[in-house]
């Protein structure tokens, strides 16, 4: 049943958004009843950054809408910030996922998954933009711009976005839909210093990914692609005359470009003495075809001197998804033999069946109207392979019925039968038995009865010749026991290609059971011990875990939990830390660890005094109320003794430094 009205989507408004707006617009009991409007399920397509089901979505939404899948993944979700870092094939497997019912899997094609750049964790405004879609539309809502990692600021109003309590990923109910009028709270401004590097570096960022999302069809393959950056690093000097990449000059204009708080606070940070950090090897994932986080080749294209636009105006002219078939444009032939339209351009459509893993080739199918379908995986020389096939998916009623026709044509072999329908005579009998023709067949010509006598002739002759072979068997088992006893230390692998080669193969042939049988025993390569000192390790492991929960803590900007994790991501030691096959060999660290963490009660509290702080350098006094939401406090944690006390402190506290700076302005 389709939808008896949509919301239209606002400029720049996250899909999620639209869906939070018809949610509060039909004020349903169930969430579960607006899924299944929308999506046809009971449970939430609706992943905020990427949602999928978009398909069902458009086929429900009344008519004369303008509401299409392409325009809704271009324009109002994330897909441009990923499009085009991420190589054609994958780009078509997201938007089909997108498309159909992707679910989580649009985060694994993304290369959301596997990146360490994680989404922001609340959905996020701009304050000055809620009063200007208040202004225009009656309404705020959610901008798509303000939901993408990397992007901290808005680039319209120079000012600092602020985060809502709209969890981005709320597992514990994840089909609620939350507007932006619903969540969104009357806050200060927070202005930038442009004079200040950090705050312009975040404005520059905000802008190339504002460009970036406005581009809808940017899709360079990753090889063009890696080829535009050692272009861009050849002009600055960055590359050897071979072509590589220099990497010690590279990090160095790195870190003249971006404070190492900057890069830590985007998630892109990493350790200039550690061979394995993500900038060295970005350009060479590239041609590999294995995608980093797009914002790290932004961060990597204005260390360079260039923006988004002016680095994307040096690549190949961009390749659009439309552009980009994998098969070439159609129409494709029929390649059913026994067709009218045999190799002609009569199938107009082509359907991508598998499109994942990325890894994988796409699998195009095509069927012609005679009923003949076949399957081709694509190629780099997909326009010469356009007469082949892989497989054939289905044979129709015209070429079944010319199998029958020639079925009983006693003048025809089996190979002949198949030599004319284009498949093996295995695949011949196989269609014959499915339709249940007289098999094996009867009458066979004269033709038929000689190529069976030949048949028979070879196998007697090969009856024979085996007959005759005992006594060669017996000398070529002497010998080979013989090579074994003479070199006791030999290996299989030495007796096949250096000593008796030509016994081996022999026997193989001849008398497989019995040379398995008596083959030299296996012998395990003796590889040398790595020693580690573990004692030295843990004991220095110990140390850096003090300094890096220290450096967490005092770290700018909003406060986040110093976890396990973190410290393990902070000093790239991540299989130490975090695994448990390392466990037993680290006490020290793990003490260390365990005494340095922190719950989630005491984050807050420090969250707390940094919103506190926030305020009065805001000259704002604020309340009770508006202190929690802004640090966003769970509201199991409301209720917490101590995170209790330091709410009401901080509040006080503003309450008695608002009233003294107001007596002394008095």
């Amino acid at each position: 049943m389709a939808l008896g009205f949509f919301p239209t989507p606002h400029p720049d408004e996250l899909l999620y958004s639209v869906f939070a707006r018809y949610a509060a617009l039909v004020q349903y009991p169930s969430t579960e009843a607006v899924n299944v409007e929308l999506f046809g399920r009971r449970s939430s397509a609706a992943i905020i950054d990427l949602p999928s089901h978009l398909g069902y979505l458009t086929s429900q939404v009344p008519s004369g809408h303008q509401l299409i899948v392409g325009r809704l993944i271009k324009e109002h979700s994330i897909y441009p910030y990923y499009s085009p870092f991420i190589g054609v094939r994958r780009v078509h497997a997201l938007r089909c996922a997108m498309e159909e019912g992707g679910g989580a899997k649009v985060h694994k094609i993304a290369g959301i998954t596997a990146s360490n750049v994680r989404p922001p964790e609340r959905l996020r405004f701009c304050p000055r933009c809620v009063e200007v879609d208040r202004r225009n539309y009656g309404e705020c809502y959610w901008h798509h711009l303000h939901q993408v990692a990397g992007v901290a600021v808005c680039p319209h109003h120079s000012i600092f976005l602020e985060e809502s309590s709209v969890h981005a990923r709320n597992r514990s109910r994840p089909g609620v839909y939350i507007s932006a009028d619903q969540a969104v709270q009357i806050t200060t401004p927070r202005p930038l210093d442009l004079s200040n590097s950090h705050h312009q570096a975040l404005v520059d960022l905000a802008c190339d990914i504002g460009w970036i999302l406005s581009q809808n069809d940017l899709v360079i393959d990753c090889l063009p692609l890696g080829e535009c950056f050692l272009r861009m690093l050849a002009e600055k000097g960055l590359t050897s005359a071979g072509g590589s990449i220099r990497i010690s000059k590279l990090l160095e204009v790195f870190k003249k470009r971006y404070p190492l708080e900057l890069l830590r606070s985007l998630e892109c940070g990493f350790n200039a003495r550690n061979a394995y950090n993500w900038l060295p090897s970005i350009v060479k994932d590239l041609k590999r075809k294995r995608g980093q986080s797009p914002l790290k080749y932004i961060l990597l294209i204005h260390a360079a001197g260039h923006t988004t636009e002016s680095f994307f105006s040096l690549t190949i002219p961009p390749t659009t998804v439309i552009d980009a078939m994998p098969f070439g444009a159609g129409p494709f032939p029929c390649l059913n033999p026994v067709c009218k339209h045999y190799r002609l351009p009569v199938i107009k459509d082509c359907v991508i069946r598998s499109a994942w893993p990325p890894g994988k080739r796409l699998v195009g199918t095509f069927y012609c109207e005679c009923g003949f379908g076949y399957s081709r995986k694509a190629t780099e020389e997909s326009e010469e392979q356009r007469y082949k096939f892989d497989r054939p998916v289905s044979y129709g009623k015209v070429w079944e019925t010319s199998l029958k026709r020639m079925w009983g044509d006693r003048s025809l072999s089996v190979n002949s039968i198949a030599c004319r329908l284009g498949v093996d005579s295995k695949t011949v009998k196989h269609q014959a038995t499915r339709l249940r023709l007289a098999f094996p067949r009867r009458g066979p010509s004269p033709n038929v009865m000689q190529a069976d006598l030949d048949l028979q002739t070879r196998v007697e002759r090969r009856q024979r010749l085996v007959s005759s072979m005992p006594k060669r068997v017996g000398r070529y088992r002497n010998q080979w026991l013989a090579a074994m006893n003479k070199h006791p230390e030999t290996t299989t692998n030495q007796l096949r290609r250096d000593i008796l080669p030509k016994v081996y193969h022999k026997l193989m042939r001849l008398d497989r059971e019995w040379l398995k049988a008596h083959m030299p025993p296996a012998r395990k390569r003796a590889r040398p011990l790595k020693t580690r000192d573990w004692p030295a390790t843990d004991a220095r492991l110990a140390e850096e875990v003090r300094s890096s929960a220290l450096r967490l803590k005092e770290m700018d900007g909003r406060p986040k939990q110093v976890t396990r994790q973190a410290i393990a991501r902070d000093l790239d030691k991540v299989s130490l830390l975090c695994g448990r096959r390392y466990l037993d060999k680290l006490p020290l660290s793990n003490i260390v660890v365990t005494e340095v963490v922190e719950d989630r009660a005491t984050c807050y509290i420090r969250l707390i005094k940094w919103v506190a702080e926030c305020f009065r350098q805001e000259n704002v006094s604020p309340s009770r109320s508006a202190l929690i939401v802004r640090a966003g406090i769970s509201s199991d944690l409301k209720a917490s003794p101590m995170v209790k006390e330091a709410i009401d402190a901080a509040w006080l506290q503003l309450q008695t430094g608002m009233n003294s700076a107001a007596t002394l302005a008095a």
